[in-house]
């Protein structure tokens, strides 16, 4: 899949081109900055069922999503709308797909969102109960698994300077600490991409 898209100096993403689908056959992108067009020497079945979801409303798209699980579109917009649909739906969406589906992150976010949205909401002085989310990777992983260190949690987003400047301030608390505190960030970025391609440089000293 490629996004082509421009950011500005406050990190905003700006979307120059549809979502493009590349398949086995490795196809020849070219792409024409002049007038944000493109042409591909072959095109996946699903490129024009992406492209007509990327202008449907938000309902329409659900509708689409909740009716075709297994496909490529389905699955990547249904990660986007996430926050928008009921849990039950997403739920049934998860246990309609198959292979190679459930191997993708994209099933593993909207699995782990799923969860989160089914627990009751933790309250002030509440033992908080283990959990799972995808790490850079793509794979889960536990997040309070060693109850006998002391826990960071830092919420942080791409696209918040505060959170930027935070991580090397995280670092430095890393390398003092000697072990005694586990420092985890959660990111609550739009897409997997935006969190790799943005701050890269800084992000490298996350492990």
């Amino acid at each position: 899949m490629i996004q082509l898209m421009s950011s500005s100096k406050k990190g905003k993403l700006t979307y120059l081109l549809p979502i493009i689908w590349l398949d086995e056959k490795s196809p020849v992108v070219n792409f024409d900055l002049a007038d944000n067009s493109y042409e591909s020497s072959s095109k996946p079945p699903y490129q024009s069922i992406s492209e007509n979801l990327e202008q449907s409303k938000e309902k329409e798209k659900i509708d689409y999503i909740l009716k075709n699980p297994n496909q490529w579109p389905s699955l990547y917009f249904a990660n986007e709308l996430k926050s928008n649909m009921a849990t039950q739906d997403l739920l049934k969406f998860l246990d309609e797909l198959k292979e190679p589906f459930i191997s993708s992150p994209y099933f593993l976010k909207i699995k782990s969102y799923s969860i989160a949205k089914s627990r009751e909401p933790v309250k002030i002085g509440r033992l908080v109960e283990d959990f799972a989310l995808p790490d850079k990777t793509g794979d889960l992983q536990s997040i309070l698994k060693n109850k006998d260190k002391t826990k960071l949690v830092a919420l942080f987003s791409s696209g918040c300077s505060f959170s930027i400047a935070s991580i090397s301030l995280l670092s430095q608390l890393n390398e003092i600490n000697n072990d005694k505190i586990e420092i985890i960030t959660i990111w609550d970025d739009p897409n997997e991409n935006s969190w790799k391609t943005m701050h890269a440089d800084k992000k490298e000293v996350i492990t």
